[in-house]
């Protein structure tokens, strides 16, 4: 906007600057929206118009004397980090009251029981970020940092029975595990895509592994059929199916109900949902086929996201359902 770079950013602030090689010189800020905000800020006049997911704001500018805040102890609601902040304002070497903080905690994150978590990361950076499904997949939030450490923490409230998934972005460079945390797990940073990464995983004291994850009893286990699917409506189009048959299919002549899960692949290899199957039926799961169609190979065509979708759903509907209708 003229000499001056206006913009907004997913952590919800509405900044304002000089374009200049010499660097960023932040004019103002403002802390803007209470969700997530990705569309980037608007201009009329001397009015800057922004949105979030929720909201939609006007921004008046006018000039103001900039006062700078001297760095004060985080507000937190975790009782041991409140005593560790108030104790290391007293500490001589604040080095090593982290620690012997950090020690005091053990592996992985802070858990104040029954639902209070701290995520927390030390080392040598000017900014760290958390994503985590807490938050959302498509989201990253700022953790703070303790003034005058390298240590930096993110407060959040968990079921007291929950399990979750995390990473940290540090330097808004590529998201990592947690340095202090052992326990890992493959990291599905996208519905549907295989996992290339990983993540940390925290257990809270009330988490239990689920039952239905484990293998069950060989006597008890469906089948699974694999069928290579070839469209005639878009000619080229190739998908891998894989079909679920209940344990006893083959030797009744019971109508059967069909589920198909989409994102099949994924359901399978990740959410291991043939494993929960075999547990649940019959007892909790009326017994049914379930169709797990794997992703759609095009061939040549190159389809843009929505192009795709709709060529997916033409595909299931008239083509997939009615041969696994013939078939079974």
């Amino acid at each position: 906007v003229g000499d001056q770079i206006v913009f907004v950013t997913k952590d919800r602030t509405l900044h304002v600057g000089p374009a200049s090689p010499r660097g960023w010189s932040e004019r103002a800020r403002l802390e803007l929206f209470q969700d997530l905000a990705w569309t980037a800020a608007s201009v009329a006049g001397d009015a800057v118009f922004a949105r979030s997911l929720g909201e939609l704001a006007r921004v008046d500018w006018t000039a103001s004397a900039v006062t700078a805040n001297p760095a004060a102890r985080p507000s937190v609601a975790s009782p041991t980090l409140a005593r560790f902040l108030e104790e290391l304002d007293r500490a001589p070497d604040k080095a090593a009251a982290v620690d012997r903080f950090l020690a005091g905690v053990g592996d992985g994150p802070l858990v104040d029981p029954p639902d209070r978590v701290v995520f927390l990361y030390r080392g040598d950076a000017k900014d760290v970020g958390i994503a985590t499904d807490l938050i959302g997949i498509r989201r990253e939030d700022p953790m703070q940092r303790v003034p005058g450490t390298d240590l930096f923490f993110y407060e959040a409230r968990v079921e007291p029975a929950a399990r979750v998934n995390y990473q940290f972005v540090r330097d808004f460079g590529k998201p990592m595990t947690d340095p202090r945390n052992p326990r890992r797990v493959p990291w599905l940073g996208v519905p549907g895509i295989a996992p290339t990464d990983e993540a940390s995983s925290l257990a809270m004291p009330g988490w239990r592994a689920p039952e239905h994850l484990t293998e069950a009893p060989e006597a008890r286990r469906g089948r699974m059929e694999r069928i290579e699917f070839a469209s005639s409506l878009r000619q080229g189009a190739r998908s891998t199916l894989h079909v679920y048959l209940p344990f006893g299919y083959e030797t009744t002549s019971d109508r059967y109900a069909t589920v198909y899960v989409l994102e099949g692949d994924a359901a399978r290899e990740q959410g291991l949902v043939p494993r929960s199957l075999d547990n649940l039926m019959p007892e909790r799961v009326r017994p049914a086929l379930v169709v797990f169609p794997g992703r759609m190979d095009w061939g040549a065509w190159k389809p843009r996201p929505q192009e795709g979708m709709a060529a997916a759903v033409e595909v299931l509907a008239k083509e997939i359902v009615p041969l696994i209708d013939a078939r079974f």
